[in-house]
């Protein structure tokens, strides 16, 4: 039984064998089949294919996260589902196709076992273009980026220069602005106090004048004259000059517009070939400021006058290290002073002048005192040849005077040249010069002559007149200020003053001013004030003459030393009468009449103001 049962299952097993014998052969004669081995290719090509594009999209999805976490913009990917198709023996996903094995039944199915990476469908997670100009650097040769580099720096080049030329042109503008409303609503100065002048006043208009011309010229005149902040602006300016100039010999440094003296000089002058002289600073206005704007001007006559002083040599005066600044000659010491040139031709000019006044007035006593300046006895002699000397001069203009007595102030002044006779910071006098050469001529006219103890004394520190504007304030004068001394008559006095043409009379007023109430720059003003007034002096002095003074700014201080000698004393600026001095003095009755001038008034512009007060 039990060896039926053995040889039944292994028939049976036999019977398997060959079965499944049968199906492998006939399995190895369907993949032997053409059209099997041609699917099964196509399935392999497919296959291949798909791996190739699911590499290349792992490969772009890689690439789109890293760009995204340098961005650090988080961006969502989807994973493509991969699912079987019952009608289809191979594989079908979102990368593609594989083929999957065949059999027949009881054979095995087997698949691929590679697994789909995971792919980002977002279409927004596509490669990032680059822009135009990115991909033209990257295909550009080394010249070509150079030649592009060098055109960006000549781009950035225009530009800078561009914005450059808008700033300049905008900063001109608001200059150009900012000076038109300066110079139209800026307060105007009507008065300079290192000049001693009243500034040009603006024209009244009318068409006539228009039509002329003369309101255009007058108004140009007060427009430059008044420039707002005028002293502040020269002030500044004033540092510039100093270091400016011509080697002259010695050392000095000549700054401006030299003038020779005229060829006519009288041979007495000794004057050298190499004698210089410069022109001062003329007012703009017709008439000139005190000496014509120029600068140390002093008083003195010489010649043959009656006045038995004797005339003293001067000292020779020594000091190393003058400079030549503006127009002034600056010593070390702090002294400033103007060179001095004139001709014969002048001189003449201003005598005919003066005698043609005293033919008009033949029973007036006629005096001449032409005062010498500081150049006379401060020059150093290592810079004589540098001015021509004024005493010849003097002499020469009171040699052609006809009936007019001339004062030998000069030969006076030259017996106190170690005494301050003269301000070394301004181009007048000091009272003290003033009172000697007025003693000079009381003595030639005749009349009483103050003593100078009797006479009451002030001082003010701290004094730098015009000497410091005309210099540019150069150091050696500013920063040498000095003493200014007043010496006062005690006599009894009383002063009128009026102006130039004779009107708007103020009385009671004082001849010296408070000289406490005056900058340091004005002391010089303390007498009478300003020269564009008449002034009128009754004195305690009763012996009935009355003097008539026809001065510059240096008569200013000459005044004041006249109250002990003359009972009345009338005193007009050559430069601002507007009144015939012929019928002023009949109508006055007066007795006397004084020329007090600087020389530098005496031959120079001041002396045409003569004719037209005749």
């Amino acid at each position: 039984m039990d060896n039926n049962k053995k040889r039944a299952s292994e028939r049976s097993e036999q019977t398997r064998n060959l079965s499944h014998n049968d199906n492998r052969d006939s399995e190895r004669a369907r993949q032997l089949d053409p059209e099997h081995i041609a699917a099964r290719r196509k399935a392999q090509s497919e296959q291949a294919k798909h791996l190739a594009d699911s590499a290349n999209s792992a490969a772009n999805s890689e690439k789109r996260a890293s760009a995204r976490a340098s961005e650090n913009v988080p961006r969502k990917t989807s994973s493509p589902t991969v699912r079987k198709n019952p009608d289809n023996p191979l594989m079908t996903g979102r990368q593609g196709t594989r083929p999957a094995s065949e059999g027949t039944s009881g054979g095995t199915h087997r698949t691929s076992n590679i697994s789909p990476r995971t792919i980002n469908t977002n279409p927004d997670a596509s490669p990032k273009k680059q822009s135009p100009d990115q991909q033209q650097k990257h295909a550009m040769t080394q010249d070509e980026r150079l030649r592009l580099r060098k055109k960006r720096i000549q781009e950035q080049s225009k530009r800078r220069e561009n914005a450059f030329r808008v700033f300049n042109i905008s900063a001109v503008m608001v200059v150009f602005v900012f000076c038109t409303l300066f110079m139209t609503f800026g307060k105007r100065p009507t008065v300079s106090y290192e000049e001693f002048r009243d500034l040009n006043k603006c024209p009244t208009f009318t068409w006539d004048s228009y039509f002329k011309g003369e309101f255009t010229e007058k108004f140009a005149a007060f427009y430059n004259d008044t420039v707002p902040l005028r002293s502040t602006f020269k002030d500044m300016i004033a540092s510039f000059r100093a270091i400016i100039g011509i080697p002259y010999k010695g050392g000095v440094a000549i700054v401006g517009d030299p003038i020779k003296p005229s060829d006519d000089v009288p041979p007495t002058a000794n004057v050298t070939s190499q004698s210089t002289s410069f022109k001062n600073p003329v007012n703009t206005s017709s008439k000139a400021l005190d000496v014509s704007g120029s600068s140390s001007q002093s008083t003195s006559g010489t010649s043959q006058s009656s006045s038995s002083s004797a005339q003293q040599e001067v000292p020779e005066q020594h000091e190393d290290g003058a400079e030549m600044s503006g127009s002034v000659l600056v010593l070390p010491s702090g002294r400033g002073m103007s060179l001095f040139g004139a001709g014969k031709s002048t001189a003449d000019e201003c005598a005919s002048y003066m005698n043609h006044f005293k033919e008009l007035l033949p029973d007036v006593d006629m005096y001449a005192l032409i005062a010498p300046t500081a150049v006379s006895f401060y020059l150093p002699e290592e810079y004589k040849n540098a001015s021509a000397e004024e005493k010849p001069m003097i002499d020469y203009l009171y040699s052609k005077l006809e009936g007019i007595t001339p004062v030998d102030a000069y030969s006076v002044l030259s017996q106190h040249v170690n005494e301050d006779i003269y301000l070394k910071t301004d181009h007048h006098w000091t009272s003290l010069g003033a009172f000697y050469a007025a003693q000079e001529f009381a003595r030639t006219a005749n009349a009483p002559v103050p003593d100078l103890s009797t006479y009451e004394v002030e001082t003010r520190d701290g004094f730098l007149g015009s000497m410091n504007r005309y210099s540019g304030y150069h150091p050696s004068i500013k920063n040498h200020p000095e003493t200014f001394t007043l010496y006062k008559p005690t006599n009894s006095y009383t002063t009128d003053y009026y102006n130039s043409d004779m009107t708007n009379e103020r009385t009671d007023r004082r001849l010296i001013l408070n000289l406490q109430s005056l900058n340091a720059s004005e002391y010089y003003l303390v007498f009478i004030g300003t020269d564009d007034v008449v002034t009128h002096v009754k004195t305690d002095c009763h012996n009935g003459r009355k003097l008539l003074m026809i001065k510059d700014s240096y008569g200013n201080a000459l005044t004041a030393n006249l109250t002990n000698s003359f009972e009345e004393i009338w005193v007009v600026d050559m430069r601002y009468f507007q009144k015939s001095v012929s019928e002023f003095c009949k109508e006055k009755e007066i007795t006397d009449l004084l020329f007090m001038w600087n020389t530098f008034s005496a031959m120079g512009p001041n002396r045409h103001e003569l004719p037209e007060i005749y």
